[in-house]
């Protein structure tokens, strides 16, 4: 396939103008597709990109780009939420610059036998990366309760981190700490809107050090995707203690995907701030009345 017949970025001018890519500088192009955007950089200096895709078809596409740069161009298959995994030990583990071209490719929607087509009859496939379920499988022959194991599955997954640092953490017997009571108490208090009682909370959290700060930020994290594990699938695939687990009972109605979302970017936020050294009773005392906020918008259900 020649390069004129392929899609052509409509921003890549005023991409390549905010790169500015100069002589051995590094770059990555997170979603590669026909390497639009990958060649105009390689084009513009003597500088080298790391292209990543999730679609086999795309990498051999690159294949013949790869060949031209004259290894300033490497391929890597897969989708770019695993791009700091894929770069490790690499030179582009730091970088100059990154883009993205979010959205399906024009290749992708223009073949039907690939069901993303609008406009060709096609089987509905639909998958990115060739592997895996398809979508006519999950039309066809998935019912509400699959749908949610998967869900289940997906959130399990973004929770595993979390537990691995928790539980590295809690090896260190500097770290330990009661992450149960710390964040039970902290829920009913903010559920309470019990100012008074939020505010010892916050003093007590402060004067503990940075490691237990972010320790239970952490624990806070994998709480609320337990709590969204709970209301979607098996309660097998839950990973609780009897207490953890008596609380989800009565805490989980009260997260949903929508705040659920709103309270992981917040606690997320406040690692990073705790990180930068912030005020830890400044901040521990903001995140609270955000946390007012966030369970007022599902109150439903009493906690006792």
């Amino acid at each position: 396939m020649s390069d004129t017949s392929l899609h052509i970025p409509v921003m890549l001018d005023e991409v390549i103008c905010a790169l500015a890519p100069a002589d051995t500088g590094l770059f990555i192009d997170a979603t590669f597709g026909n390497g639009g955007y990958s060649r105009a950089i390689l084009s513009s200096a003597s500088c080298s990109v790391a292209a990543i895709d999730r679609d086999p078809d795309a990498i051999l596409r690159g294949q013949e780009l790869n060949d031209a740069a004259h290894g300033r161009l490497s391929l890597f298959e897969g989708p770019f939420s695993q791009m700091a995994e894929m770069m490790e030990n690499t030179p582009f583990a730091k970088v100059d610059g990154i883009v993205f071209d979010l959205g399906v490719c024009s290749t992708q929607l223009d073949q039907p036998e690939r069901g993303f087509s609008f406009r060709q009859d096609g089987p509905l496939d639909m998958r990115m990366s060739k592997d895996g379920t398809d979508a006519a499988h999950i039309v066809n022959h998935f019912g509400e309760q699959d749908l949610s194991l998967e869900k289940a599955k997906q959130l399990r997954n973004l929770t595993n981190a979390d537990l691995e640092k928790i539980t590295q953490i809690l090896e260190d017997k500097e770290g330990e700490l009661d992450l149960f009571s710390d964040f039970s108490l902290w829920m009913r208090l903010t559920y309470k809107m019990d100012v008074q009682g939020i505010s010892k909370w916050v003093d007590n959290l402060s004067l503990k050090g940075r490691k237990q700060q972010n320790l239970f930020l952490s624990y806070a994290i994998k709480m609320v995707r337990e709590c969204l594990i709970y209301n979607f699938a098996s309660h097998t695939l839950l990973k609780t203690n009897e207490n953890e687990f008596a609380f989800l009972t009565k805490f989980s109605p009260f997260i949903h995907e929508e705040n659920s979302v709103m309270i992981t970017e917040k606690l997320e936020e406040s690692i990073k701030a705790i990180n930068r050294n912030a005020n830890a009773k400044i901040l521990f005392f903001e995140l609270s009345l955000q946390m007012v906020k966030f369970l007022r918008l599902k109150r439903k259900f009493a906690i006792k």
